[in-house]
């Protein structure tokens, strides 16, 4: 007795084909670029505050002294110690001027400008307190470009005032500042400088106000739109070339990607009907 197999076949199943998905997959590759190049395009990488051992470029500069015991006022991309001598006081008669070299910095006019003063008035509040930023893009002092602060009146005693200032009054425009190759020789380096001067403009002669440059981590700092060379920063404030290399990186992918799969061929007519005779004839030797 002959034996009998049954076969069983999913519906379907016969009549289905792989269907190469390449170009469809090459379609999603196009889009997630496409996606990707917008917003690198619209979108500036925003700064980062340096903090304690952070050296990377930052438009964050906070007030220090340095020399020891002289307290040269000076500004820096990192946040001093907390050392309690760390702060210089005020008096109602001569500025302090934290100065700063900058050597080939281009102007980011995604900065905003501003200063964060930590104060303390002593034993008398009511002293008046004024901040100019000044710029000196080739070191000859002369001011180039001015920054002015409202004034600040100070409002207790023997207590620590914390006071974001934001400018008041803008006179010149920002340039960029020579770098090493500029050609500049002589006594003087290249590049110029940036100034935050602090004074006073009370009445009151005998008592001094306190600013803490990082005595009992209380620092005063100031924003400043020079932190990048024009290498990394171009014409200022426009940070995508990052994105820029990924989209890039995913266009190739997804071409190679395209080349290697075929696209989504469609066989040719003859080809059908050689393959539905193909069908027939197996059927009829069952």
């Amino acid at each position: 007795m002959e034996k009998i197999i049954f076969k069983f076949h999913e519906p379907g199943k016969l009549n289905m084909k792989k269907r190469p998905g390449g170009s469809l997959i090459s379609f999603y590759c196009f889009v997630t670029a496409f996606m990707l190049l917008v917003p690198a395009l619209l979108v500036t990488i925003q700064p980062v505050e340096a903090q304690d051992g952070d050296f990377e470029a930052s438009p964050i500069y906070f007030l220090t002294l340095r020399g020891g015991s002289e307290k040269i006022p000076g500004l820096g991309n990192y946040k001093p110690d907390g050392n309690k001598t760390n702060l210089t006081e005020l008096n109602n008669k001569n500025p302090v001027d934290f100065k700063l070299n900058m050597i080939g910095k281009a102007y980011d006019k995604a900065t905003e400008i501003n200063i964060l003063l930590s104060m303390n008035s002593m034993d008398a509040f009511g002293k008046k307190v004024r901040v100019r930023m000044i710029f000196d893009y080739d070191d000859d002092g002369i001011e180039d470009t001015k920054v002015d602060f409202p004034e600040y009146v100070t409002t207790k005693t023997f207590a620590v005032e914390n006071v974001t200032l934001k400018p008041e009054n803008i006179i010149g425009t920002f340039q960029d500042f020579r770098g090493l190759d500029s050609g500049s020789t002589g006594g003087r380096a290249p590049g110029g400088t940036v100034t935050v001067r602090i004074w006073r403009t009370d009445n009151q002669d005998d008592s001094n106000l306190i600013i803490y440059c990082g005595a009992y981590n209380r620092a005063s700092r100031a924003s400043i739109p020079y932190y990048k060379g024009p290498a990394d920063n171009g014409t200022g404030g426009d940070g995508w070339t990052i994105e820029i290399l990924v989209v890039v990186v995913i266009i190739l992918g997804a071409v190679l990607l395209f080349l290697k799969t075929g696209g989504n061929k469609k066989p040719k007519k003859g080809q059908l009907r050689e393959e539905g005779r193909g069908r027939r004839k197996s059927k009829g030797k069952k």
